[in-house]
């Protein structure tokens, strides 16, 4: 089961972590300075929970509970900046993105199952 706070209507920006990574590398370069890093795009709560679904082949439903009280409705953030100055970007798809990250715990999951059956 998925449990989403309030109706899931939420949007978050997401950014895959070897992006942050990457402007976290440019932005070494400039001491001082101060940069959102972002994809610039938003996606629903509700969007991202069927999209779990559906790329781990999952039959979890979904169980909605109250907003959590100092849940922001929606988050997105301005990328202008880094984009502009340090011409980030980028490189990786939401959807590839999150393929590979379900992929890395799963097979996390498999090798720590296999070493405690050893």
């Amino acid at each position: 089961m998925i449990t989403i706070f309030g109706d899931g209507e939420q949007t978050r920006d997401f950014v895959f972590v070897k992006d942050i990574v990457q402007a976290n590398l440019l932005a070494a370069r400039h001491p001082g300075d101060v940069f959102n890093v972002a994809n610039g795009e938003s996606m629903t709560i509700n969007a991202l929970a069927q999209l779990i679904i559906q790329l781990t082949h999952s039959k979890s439903s979904i169980a909605y509970q109250p907003v959590r009280h100092g849940d922001i409705t929606h988050s997105s953030g301005d990328n202008t900046k880094i984009r502009q100055h340090l011409h980030f970007q980028s490189n990786h798809l939401f959807n590839s993105a999150l393929t590979e990250t379900i992929q890395y715990y799963a097979d996390k999951l498999h090798e720590r199952v296999h070493n405690n059956c050893i």
